[in-house]
């Protein structure tokens, strides 16, 4: 069963996930592990895609990680984030071409610039 409905737009991302500028996974407060941080959102939660993600990512159904992320689901999602699609709104609005959503300076004592990051 496809996560996507057939109706449904994919959009057009460079996925920050994939680029390691951001780590690729996280946790929600409902034990669920969800592809990004950024989709922790409740609009996404409201989205009939992501709800089937959903159902396959609480982690205390699986005795691991691997055997979460090798559902019919994850797998799918996995081969539209890597053709640069996403079915997921959240998707689009952080990680369309072109958009930067966070971007870290770090200075040392003396306030000189000592690393940047761009998200």
């Amino acid at each position: 069963m496809s996560i996507i409905a057939s109706d449904k737009e994919l959009y057009d991302i460079v996925p920050k996930c994939l680029n390691t500028k951001q780590p690729m996974f996280a946790v929600t407060k409902f034990g669920e592990l969800i592809p990004c941080c950024w989709l922790d959102t409740s609009t996404n939660r409201e989205d009939p895609s992501y709800k089937k993600l959903l159902a396959v990512s609480k982690l205390s159904d699986y005795e691991s990680i691997d055997e979460l992320i090798l559902t019919e689901e994850w797998l799918e999602f996995n081969d539209y984030i890597r053709d640069g699609k996403s079915p997921f709104y959240g998707c689009l609005r952080n990680c369309k071409k072109g958009v930067q959503i966070k971007k870290e300076i770090y200075l040392a004592s003396a306030g000189s610039v000592t690393a940047k990051k761009e998200y």
